[in-house]
């Protein structure tokens, strides 16, 4: 699991989550492979695309709710 996702974008990460969480969602999945490679330098690489699917996917729900 440590190398699945690893240089990945995060943001692209987030907002697969937070459209699949907007959308309410019943079964949400993240793709790793229709995410971009991640660009960033020392402050952005080796971050967790899984907890950023989870974030953007709990703010999707969040947005749908307060609409």
């Amino acid at each position: 699991m440590h190398e699945h996702g690893r240089h990945k974008c995060c943001l692209c990460a987030y907002n697969q989550g937070y459209e699949q969480g907007f959308q309410l969602s019943e079964n949400p999945r993240l793709v790793i492979d229709d995410l971009g490679d991640s660009q960033a330098h020392l402050d952005g690489r080796h971050k967790s695309v899984h907890q950023a699917f989870a974030l953007g996917y709990s703010h999707g729900i969040r947005d749908f709710i307060n609409q």
